[in-house]
């Protein structure tokens, strides 16, 4: 079916505002959203040193084995949350609240399970900062909360308007910008070439976000209800330790034998149980996550959420999850994630050059600069963002 002149025009019109006036907020998801597939690493560039390549683990990731490191070396400290490793270069971590109520992270070996050392609030607090911002820019209101995901409805209505626009996309895949093309042509070839090179990356980027609006908008995902936790008078029953974790674990592989436990998150309030999450090896890490509550006093396993045993949203979430934030395929997927979110700030800059390029000025020089310019009243806007979340993000962090 051929497309009439105006009606290619509007859908061109539709693109050319999105990619100029929403450039630079777009530039933010990419930027904030990249950043935090690497959690881990992020924290960590505090601690450089702490960096090693290819642990060997001597057998299977065990939170429980981490609990007990930790314990024995700080027994006044309260553990938080035990992860083993799941990148080569990163050692075990265990969040703690030390004897003076400061949150810290202790690194362990993988391999022998010495502590190798800490971080402190700060460097932990500054990826959870940076996901604040991706997911509600830092403010955790309804509409923020709101905002965020629902760029992926504006991202999707980018997507296909250009596929639109750009006619015949599929012969594009290995179009490369010719040595005698320059300034605007080139540009914009380089930005059609990227786009497509990223459209299977961006839809899951926009369809995974929309789970996440569905969410925000009331679309809950649910469980059946667990039983009731039998009472106690602290966090953790009196005596509780790893052993007891152990033993939690240990049932919970002896009811899904294919289970592999990723984190073990411990209550932060005495009604709270203790959290397993993971996934079910047969099943693999995207299709078969699982959170397990434990009753601490016992301990006992008191309920397993899955797919299959709740809503379509318990299904849809974790993998969302899993999708958008490159936790699909380990390591692999981490980096594939991380090198297509650099190529996302690239099409972005291309984009941009479009624009700066096809105005008067623009012919003569370009740059961040003219662009902000270009743009007009937004560019009041996006200062007044930068410094509300400049300020937030240190009122966070520090």
């Amino acid at each position: 079916m051929r497309l009439s002149r105006d009606f290619r025009s509007t859908v061109f019109a539709v693109h050319r505002w999105i990619g100029t006036y929403l450039l630079l907020f777009f530039g933010l998801i990419f930027a904030t959203g990249t950043l935090s597939v690497f959690p881990d690493e992020v924290e960590l560039l505090s601690r450089p040193g702490l960096f090693r390549a290819g642990w060997e683990r001597p057998g299977p990731a065990d939170p429980a084995a981490l609990y007990a490191r930790v314990e024995a070396a700080m027994p006044e400290a309260n553990i938080l949350v035990a992860t083993p490793a799941t990148r080569p270069w990163l050692p075990d971590k265990v969040r703690i609240r030390d004897g003076r109520g400061r949150k810290q992270t202790v690194w362990l070996d993988p391999a022998t399970g010495e502590i190798l050392g800490r971080t402190g609030a700060v460097a932990g607090a500054i990826p959870e900062a940076i996901l604040k911002v991706h997911q509600q820019l830092l403010v955790g209101t309804k509409p923020t909360r709101l905002l965020m995901p629902a760029m992926s409805v504006v991202l999707l209505i980018s997507l296909v308007t250009g596929l639109i626009y750009y006619r015949r996309f599929w012969r594009g895949f290995f179009r490369l910008p010719g040595a005698g093309v320059e300034g605007r042509m080139r540009a914009g070839m380089w930005h059609r070439l990227i786009g497509l090179w990223l459209l299977p990356f961006l839809l899951v980027m926009a369809l995974s976000a929309m789970v996440f609006l569905a969410d925000e908008l009331g679309a809950h995902g649910r469980f059946p209800r667990p039983g009731p936790l039998a009472e106690r008078e602290a966090r953790l029953p009196a005596g509780f330790g790893a052993a007891d974790l152990g033993r939690a674990i240990a049932e919970l592989r002896q009811m899904r034998p294919s289970f592999v436990v990723e984190s073990a998150v411990m209550p932060g309030a005495r009604a709270q149980p203790i959290i397993l999450n993971g996934y079910d090896a047969g099943k693999g890490s995207i299709l078969g996550r699982f959170s397990a509550q434990i009753d601490p006093v016992g301990p006992r396993v008191n309920a397993i959420n899955e797919a299959g045993r709740g809503n379509l949203m318990a299904t849809l979430t974790p993998i969302a999850n899993q999708l958008h934030f490159g936790a699909w395929g380990g390591t692999f997927s981490a980096v594939l994630w991380g090198l297509f979110g650099l190529l996302a700030l690239f099409l972005l800059v291309k984009g941009g050059s479009v624009h700066v390029a096809q105005s008067r000025e623009g012919r003569e020089r370009g740059g961040l600069r003219l662009y902000l310019r270009l743009i007009g009243l937004w560019r009041w806007a996006y200062l007044g963002l930068a410094l509300g979340l400049a300020a937030l993000f240190a009122r966070y962090v520090l």
